[in-house]
């Protein structure tokens, strides 16, 4: 194991993304609410922080052993693949909070309508009454889409790090030490964004929860990108997986289930961090690959 190059990684990383997240945030440059299109820069750029960390211990410490990973092309397959899989989950979850009673849906997307000013726009009464169904359609439509292309783009910089270098020089660890072990890594680093956002909300309150679904999340979906990383041996893949997660986030599921709340529903509820977790465990039949083939062997 390189000792030198794991602990260069680190300073720089978990250095530069402290300075950057919390100061970002002491700043007025990293917002919680209605960010505008120069916060949401800056918050992408330092996303690229663990890709600088990865450079540096690659400097420092060369190491040969460790092939780069693949970023491109993307295999079709895989892609369709992700891009069905990970809203599905969400789904399930979703539908498992409205099973368990936990959250209804507003099919009528009240939430969402509030926020748009259709006083201006003249729609006949049929269309104005399909529009909740046409938005539900086209948010999921356009959710997957950003995740695919924009947010995976994005993102590509936290690959690079935790699943381009880190993760594969874990790998002696064993498998399972080397999920936990980055997970936690992963969740510690983006602390400052939560504790900066109860901050904004004065709501310490409910930390112990946050902390408890947070952690639980990171483990889970860090899990699963590591088993996308590891059976396909494509970052490329790892990246469009994370920014469907991140799109799905963003995207329609709030609008559909805005009394969604911790620490079973919503989008770092436990019930999504245990289908996650699922996700990860079938990850090989899931993706269509080959469980035998080792953490370093390119896919076919």
């Amino acid at each position: 194991m390189d000792k030198k190059g794991l602990a260069v990684f680190l300073a720089v990383t978990f250095g530069l993304g402290v300075l950057f997240l919390s100061g970002g945030q002491a700043l007025g440059l990293i917002v919680h609410e209605s960010p505008t299109l120069f916060n949401s820069l800056v918050l992408l750029v330092v996303m690229w922080v663990p890709a600088v960390g990865a450079l540096a211990a690659s400097v420092v410490s060369p190491d040969s052993g460790h092939a780069v990973p693949r970023v491109l092309p993307l295999p079709p397959g895989p892609v369709l693949r992700l891009a069905v899989l990970v809203p599905l989950v969400f789904a399930l979850s979703y539908a498992l909070t409205w099973a368990l009673g936990l959250a209804s849906p507003q099919w009528h997307l009240s939430a969402l309508l509030s926020q748009l000013d259709l006083s201006t726009v003249q729609l006949p009464p049929a269309a104005l009454a399909a529009l909740p169904q046409l938005l539900l359609a086209s948010g999921l439509v356009l959710s997957v889409a950003l995740g695919c292309t924009f947010f995976a783009a994005a993102l590509l910089g936290l690959e690079l790090g935790w699943r381009g270098y880190l993760l594969p020089r874990l790998m002696p660890l064993g498998r399972i030490p080397a999920h936990l072990v980055t997970g936690l890594l992963w969740g510690l680093w983006f602390l400052p964004l939560t504790i900066g956002r109860l901050n904004y909300l004065e709501t310490f309150d409910s930390l112990p929860v946050t902390l408890l679904c947070g952690g639980a999340t990171a483990l889970a979906l860090n899990a699963f990108l590591n088993e996308v990383a590891l059976r396909r041996r494509h970052l490329g893949l790892s990246a469009l997986a994370l920014g469907l997660f991140v799109s799905q986030q963003e995207g329609i599921w709030w609008y559909l289930f805005p009394s969604a709340e911790l620490p079973l529903s919503g989008d770092r509820g436990l019930l999504l961090a245990a289908l996650f977790a699922v996700a990860a465990v079938f990850a090989g039949p899931l993706l269509g690959a080959d469980r035998k083939k080792g953490p370093d062997t390119p896919a076919a």
